[in-house]
């Protein structure tokens, strides 16, 4: 979660997946999430969080040029991995128009305030994520021992396989140029 500061973030890349984090999650200590998750069939979600206390699976593709958007024809293959799909951009990269009406549009954004230290007054923002548009839920809410259980724990399993591919990773030699891999390369 992104703190007050008295500069304003670029919607870059990186700072919009770590918005993504937390978006939605009530008790950080209830959810999960993974940047690149990797759904099978060569998919891969940008953001993929799941909150245990609501049972919600949320999927975030994040999209910094338009390019990338109009470029990007898998999206449609996540939806069914999900509760809910949202495309995260910077401030009028997408339209609402061109999304189809189960998908939210969440902009980036800042929220300001006036903090005094002293006798000074400073101008202080925090990144944050606007709702631009609301979508539907994708999949009902999931139950025990119906399809939803099953689906969850699919899910739950892919992340799993996915911490330890990455876990088992780190620090092993790549095998191109010999040195050390790091957290940034597996991403990548």
């Amino acid at each position: 979660m992104f703190g007050w500061s008295e500069e304003k973030l670029e919607p870059t890349a990186q700072n919009l997946k770590r918005l993504c984090r937390d978006y939605g999650i009530q008790n950080e200590q209830d959810a999960l999430f993974q940047e690149e998750f990797t759904l099978g069939n060569d998919l891969r979600v940008d953001v993929m969080t799941i909150d245990l206390q609501k049972f919600v699976i949320r999927g975030f593709e994040v999209k910094v040029s338009r390019s990338d958007f109009v470029g990007d024809g898998k999206w449609q293959a996540y939806l069914h991995n999900f509760n809910f799909f949202y495309f995260v951009t910077p401030p009028g990269l997408i339209k609402p128009s061109e999304l189809p009406p189960e998908i939210f549009l969440l902009e980036f954004s800042h929220e300001e305030r006036d903090k005094r230290w002293g006798g000074d007054v400073k101008h202080q923002f925090r990144p944050t994520l606007k709702i631009v548009k609301r979508g539907k839920k994708l999949q009902q809410k999931f139950v025990r021992e119906t399809y939803g259980e099953h689906f969850f724990h699919r899910i739950l399993l892919s992340y799993i396989r996915n911490l330890r591919w990455r876990n088992g990773r780190l620090g092993k030699l790549c095998p191109g140029c010999g040195d050390k891999m790091h957290e940034s390369e597996l991403s990548a």
